[in-house]
């Protein structure tokens, strides 16, 4: 007969709460993941959504930067001609293609009061002049002097459709508007903006342009574009709007309907907001389905459990009833028979197995119960600790004799006094010792005082003591002596302070890690290199300690892991360069030894850490290199440049003879002037080469002073403070130079930035231009220049000055009075080579507490001669019947120079080096009216053998000639000031005029 369900009987109950905990479980953790997924999905949708409208508000912005970018690049070449003229203005604005392109609803320009100059495409005559100043894109971009994106407007054309616009201003000289740039955008037209209306969300989601005054800017429903949305319709719109929120979220919208909606404000225009409106029910449709799904699973599974789960317990529970009957007799039964018969190896005969023992167990506590109190007596008698146990009471039950040892106090005295345990407590840790919750079994140290009035350290703990039924039985403590301990502890926390304060004052990094690269001691260098100052760093490793310090350090930390590792496995000490980041600096190289540290047995113990920073002197090793290598390559440029010198004048010499004896016109005249052409670019080459530049060559051009100081100001007034004042004064008359142009600039960027770092208060700084003709009188007053017309650049301030030692030293390469670190000592010498490599002049005057002056001297372009092509011919042609002693240790060039010179009728007395000179001196002293010397020969210089010609005959004349110029001469010491002296190679006419006019006197 089939058993009925009952709750009289453990298989029945186990089968219906088994079932019903199974049930429970189920549904619990199938709903748990169902409100997890639906919240995960809903989270998901929402960031989606989010993301999506981010994405495309970033796009958009980037595309109104390009945009206004580009108005504000077309700002810059507006120029005052266009602005006075509406005409030119016209011209101008239907020239701008490109802008044209991107602004669908025209381009204006308009002026400083504003009112339209012009607009394109062009409308009529009608709006020029057309007042628009109460426009609030022209009153912000006139009150700010900066770029601008206007709020949407409806515009006064014909279309009457809303519009933004885009301005840019536009400034004179002095940085003044003096009109203003823009450009129209239609929001219904085709733009950076119409992506938005056009974006779809899901099936029927959609996007829009609100700003914060509430009017709709962009909307898929035309007709919905510019009307204002009341507050309190959409109270996620409300938030938006009035309380900045981003993000996205479930609202009503003003129609009524439930939309999940997002709002991403726009960082170049923050008071519009993108948004988009999703419909809830489309949105969580997915979350719906899995809802059906789960409940029919649900129902099914509670019809199978409840059909299942009786037959399974009765099965499993048979062997279970025949040990509960065992059990529940056992108090019947003696010796082995209370012991259950075990015949398998499943739960219940484990559980038998168990209750056997435990039987077993309890026949042998009893036994040891009595040993055990035994025990306990002579431990607690013979401990060295203090151990006591109080009762609910506060009163003592038991307290161990070694108390006497430690306090001095004997047992009796503190069963008489229980209070006596809170007495003996030192008076300064007594406020802690009363706050502590005793029983928590937390371990501390704290002091006492003896009886004799001793103060010792004990380590305390307790512990609260319960019977079988929970019952409070009081507190056991226990003091155990560790002064001794906590001396020596004290006297090792005070040696490793003193070793942590020694390792600060420290300049290299030093840290101490353990045997698993744990950070063990480290000083304020390593701490402040790697930004770890307040940070606990004991016990972390560098990966650990990455977290807490900035990011730029992990590959570092990284790093040092890796290397530390190679160190132990190495066994010995590993010396590296690692460069360390700084940040917004140059990154640090530091020269760090690891040295591994063994204990005995060969185990690892820790490893020892010192780094010197070597960054500095790696730098100046650096330019000291630099240093020795531009003197070799100034030597070489030299040697270089004389031998190819030499080759040009060669060359230079025939095609000028060429050029002599060909009529006029010649049909072979052109291919000597291209000969002539491509020696005169030889030339330039040749000067390049001499010029003792840093790194790079110079471009020489022709300019005019006055305009590149007035282009360059910009640059200058962004190296100033506000607390200077910048006075330029251009000279009234043009300024031209054969200079390059651009290290020039850098010559008044680097001399303003030096007056700048004078005048830490503030102060003045002027720029003088001038024209000065350097006369022998104006050179005795003023310092070492060579006379001749020169642009003067004056540039003074009324910093703190120099006095005479720093002058001396203030071109040196490295030379600075600045802090370390704050200065290179570069600036000034960089100056001196650029003045000099364009064969000018500096000086410097300074007065400590006055100021500074500089004046630059750069030869004036023309100013040596320009000649026409007539002056040329006749020149060119001047006859002579004079006689000249020649002396060019370079055959080719003394045939080619003798050539000319006899073909203008000189006559020649050749000679191949100095000795051989001074012979034909001897010789032909009574004819020779001219001596004509190349500096440098073999066996005697052109100097050497005019020195001693010059005894012979004092008043001779001489010029001159060499490939090197005259500063490296002069370095050289083969050539003092007053000597004429021709830099080859050299033209006809330049020889031939400087020669003629050496010998008219």
């Amino acid at each position: 007969m089939k058993k009925k369900f009952s709750f009289n009987t453990l298989r029945d109950k186990i089968s219906i709460i088994i079932s019903l905990n199974f049930l429970i479980i189920f549904i619990i953790f199938a709903f748990t993941n169902y409100f997890l997924f639906e919240k995960s999905i809903k989270n998901t949708i929402s960031e989606k959504q989010f993301e999506t409208i981010s994405l495309l508000s970033n796009d958009i912005e980037a595309r109104l930067l390009l945009i206004h970018n580009s108005v504000i690049a077309s700002s810059k070449t507006v120029t005052k001609e266009i602005i006075s003229d509406s005409e030119k203005a016209q011209k101008f604005l239907d020239s701008m293609i490109g802008l044209h392109s991107i602004f669908d609803n025209h381009i204006f320009l308009i002026n400083s009061q504003g009112k339209i100059i012009a607009e394109s495409p062009f409308i009529g005559n009608e709006r020029r002049g057309l007042d628009i100043s109460f426009r609030e894109y022209v009153k912000k971009t006139l009150e700010t002097k900066k770029p601008y994106i206007s709020d949407p407007y409806i515009t006064t054309q014909a279309h009457k459709s809303p519009v933004i616009m885009l301005t840019a201003p536009v400034f004179d000289e002095n940085g003044k508007i003096i009109a203003i740039l823009s450009g129209s955008m239609n929001l219904l037209g085709k733009n950076a903006l119409a992506n938005i209306k056009n974006e779809k969300i899901g099936m029927n989601g959609y996007m829009y342009l609100i700003n914060t005054d509430r009017i709709l800017v962009i909307h898929p429903e035309k007709e919905r574009i510019f009307t204002y949305i009341k507050k309190g319709g959409n109270k996620l719109l409300d938030r938006a709007i009035d309380e900045g929120f981003q993000g996205t979220d479930k609202t009503i919208n003003t129609l009524g309907l439930p939309f999940l909606t997002s709002y991403k404000r726009f960082n170049i225009k923050p008071n519009w907001i993108l948004a988009a409106d999703y419909p809830i029910k489309e949105a969580y449709q997915p979350i719906e389905n899995l809802k059906i799904l789960l409940v029919s699973i649900t129902f099914l599974l509670i019809f199978f459990m409840f059909l299942i789960t009786p037959k399974l317990i009765n099965w499993l529970l048979s062997k279970l009833l025949i040990f509960t009957n065992h059990v529940a007799t056992v108090n019947e039964k003696k010796g082995n028979d209370r012991l259950f018969n075990v015949t398998g190896a499943d739960e219940v005969d484990t559980l038998a197995t168990a209750f056997n023992s435990m039987i077993i167990e309890l026949d042998n506590r009893f036994t040891e119960i009595k040993e055990r109190e035994e025990q306990f007596e002579f431990i607690s008698t013979f401990a060295s600790d203090m151990i006591y146990w109080i009762k609910p009471d506060n009163t003592i039950f038991y307290i161990s004799p070694s108390c006497f040892n430690i306090t001095g106090y004997t047992t009796k005295e503190f069963y008489d006094n229980p209070q006596l345990i809170n007495d003996i407590i030192h008076h300064d840790d007594k406020e802690y010792w009363l706050s502590y919750e005793h029983g928590k079994e937390d371990a501390f140290e704290i002091r006492i005082l003896t009886k004799d009035n001793k103060i010792k350290w004990v380590s305390h703990i307790c512990r609260e003591i319960y019977d079988g039924n929970e019952n409070f039985l009081g507190i056991r403590g226990s003091n155990r002596d560790v002064t001794k301990n906590k001396t020596l502890e004290l006297s090792i926390k005070e040696q490793a302070k003193i070793l942590q304060e020694l390792i600060d004052l420290m300049p290299s990094i030093v840290c101490l890690k353990d045997e698993e690269g744990k950070w063990l001691l480290a000083n304020k260098a390593i701490q402040e290199l790697f930004h770890l100052i307040n940070v606990d760093y004991k016990g972390k490793k560098d990966s650990e300690l990455a977290p807490f310090t900035l990011s730029i350090y992990k590959d570092a930390f990284i790093a040092c892991e890796k290397t530390d590792e190679m160190t132990w496995k190495a066994g010995a000490v590993q010396r590296n360069i690692e460069i360390i980041p700084v940040p917004g600096a140059e990154p640090r190289q530091i020269d760090v030894i690891k040295l591994p540290l063994f204990n005995e047995d060969g185990s690892r113990k820790g490893l020892l850490i010192v780094g010197i920073d070597m960054t500095d002197t790696l730098l100046m090793q650096e330019r000291l290199n630099q240093a020795q290598k531009m003197e070799a390559i100034g030597q070489l440029a030299g040697g270089v440049a004389h031998d190819f010198n030499n080759i040009l004048m060669i060359l230079q010499g025939y095609s000028e003879i060429l050029d002599m004896k060909l009529r006029h016109p010649d049909p072979l005249r052109k291919y000597v002037e291209n000969m002539q052409t491509a020696i005169n670019r030889g030339s330039r080459v040749v000067k390049q080469l001499m010029t003792f530049s840093r790194k790079q060559s110079l471009r020489i051009e022709t300019f005019d002073l006055n305009i590149m100081l007035k282009e360059v100001l910009p640059l200058l007034n962004k190296a100033i403070r506000e607390d200077i004042n910048l006075e330029i004064k251009p000279n009234i008359e043009p300024i031209k130079i054969n200079a390059d142009r651009g290290q020039l600039e850098q010559v008044l960027i680097n001399l303003v930035a030096n007056s700048r770092d004078a005048m830490p208060q503030g102060g003045k700084i002027k720029i003088i231009l001038n024209k000065i003709n350097v006369t022998q009188s104006y050179i005795k007053r003023h310092g070492e220049i060579k006379p001749g017309k020169y642009a003067q650049i004056f540039v003074s301030d009324t910093g703190s000055g120099m006095d005479k030692k720093v002058i001396e030293h203030v071109f040196e390469p490295f030379f600075t009075t600045k802090e370390f670190g704050k200065g290179t000592g570069l600036g000034l010498s960089i100056v001196h080579g650029i003045i000099c490599q364009h064969n000018g002049f500096i000086n410097i005057y300074s007065e400590i507490g006055v100021g500074t002056i500089f004046k630059i001297y750069l030869p004036l372009f023309g100013e040596e001669g320009d000649l026409t092509k007539e002056d040329k011919k006749d020149i060119l042609y001047l006859k002579g019947a004079e006689t000249i002693l020649y002396a060019e240790d370079d055959e080719l060039v003394r045939d080619a120079l003798t050539a000319i010179l006899e073909e203008s009728g000189y006559k020649i007395i050749e000679a191949k080096d100095g000795v051989e000179a001074i012979e034909l001196f001897k010789q032909f002293k009574d004819e020779i009216d001219l001596l004509l010397f190349d500096v440098l020969m073999p066996r005697k210089s052109g100097k050497t053998a005019y020195d001693e010609i010059k005894k012979i005959s004092p008043k001779v004349k001489i010029i001159f000639m060499s490939g090197y110029n005259e500063e490296i001469l002069a370095d050289a010491g083969k050539l003092e000031e007053g000597f004429e002296l021709i830099e080859k190679p050299v033209t006809a006419e330049v020889l031939l005029r400087k020669i003629y006019n050496i010998i008219a006197g």
